[in-house]
């Protein structure tokens, strides 16, 4: 029985806004989610409204397809939106999702879309038939750990660089495109930076122009600058043997953005 300060103090709101009954009430909810995550996937409840026999062995086989494609492609969780293991509650409502599954996994297909190679035999339902476990005896956390180790290598597999041909920066993108498929507009070096687009920035010289990039220029022997067909300078972006060789310190000095220039107090105000 709560006594008359705790009555009080229960709802009372501390500096993050939260109350003793919300904090309870969010540590009792990530209890129950960690408590369902350990417990077996009930594989053998899935698609309940087939036959036994050769119905259910051909719906488990669509299942275990869809969600391998599913995987592959980085759309997992469209698989789990679809609900099409067990969202149905016949064979016709089993076939409507099928089929939308199936063409959002096509439409990928048909753009030429990264995916997966997955050689591990990683099946959705193994079970033989409704009401029976199957040799598979994984927690719903082991089966999300797969899940996200797959999601993570599809993620690296898209992941491409671009260079900005105004500002000339690389860019990590993350296109769910072959690089090698990829249109003119999507090519590597031959696209404009959000940065560059906010800014107007159009011209492949600005950056030049403008003296905003740390470049050097091409000297000939006699100490003249190197001009290229049009007259101008030919700039260099790479980092001069003189300057490779340098300490972190004196990297610091001569940096044009923010030179760190450190002082020393010696005595009586000397520095």
């Amino acid at each position: 029985m709560f006594t008359a300060r705790s009555e009080r103090q229960k709802r009372q709101r501390t500096s993050c806004g939260e109350t003793n009954n919300s904090v309870g009430n969010k540590r009792r909810r990530t209890k129950n989610k960690e408590a369902d995550l350990d417990r077996r996937r009930m594989t053998e409840k899935y698609i309940w409204w087939a036959d036994p026999g050769k119905e259910y062995n051909e719906a488990k086989e669509v299942v275990n397809s869809l969600y391998l494609d599913s995987l592959s492609y980085g759309i997992v969780d469209k698989f789990y939106e679809k609900n099409l293991f067990e969202g149905p509650n016949n064979r016709r409502e089993f076939k409507l999702q099928e089929k939308a599954l199936r063409q959002f996994i096509d439409r990928r297909k048909d753009a030429n879309n990264v995916r997966l190679t997955i050689n591990a035999d990683v099946k959705f339902m193994d079970n033989p038939r409704h009401g029976v476990m199957g040799r598979s005896r994984e927690t719903k956390r082991q089966r999300r750990n797969i899940e996200e180790i797959f999601k993570f290598e599809y993620k690296m597999r898209t992941l491409q660089l671009e260079t900005c041909n105004v500002c000339l920066e690389n860019k990590l993108v993350f296109s769910k495109k072959e690089a090698w498929s990829m249109d003119a507009e999507g090519e590597i070096g031959n696209v404009t930076c959000d940065t560059c687009r906010t800014n107007k920035c159009s011209e492949t010289e600005y950056y030049l122009k403008m003296n905003l990039q740390p470049i050097w220029f091409e000297r000939r022997a006699d100490g003249d600058l190197r001009l290229d067909e049009e007259g101008n300078p030919v700039p260099r972006y790479d980092i001069p043997n003189e300057l490779k060789s340098l300490t972190m310190a004196e990297k610091l000095l001569i940096r044009r953005c923010s030179p760190l220039i450190p002082s020393h107090h010696i005595k009586n105000g000397t520095y």
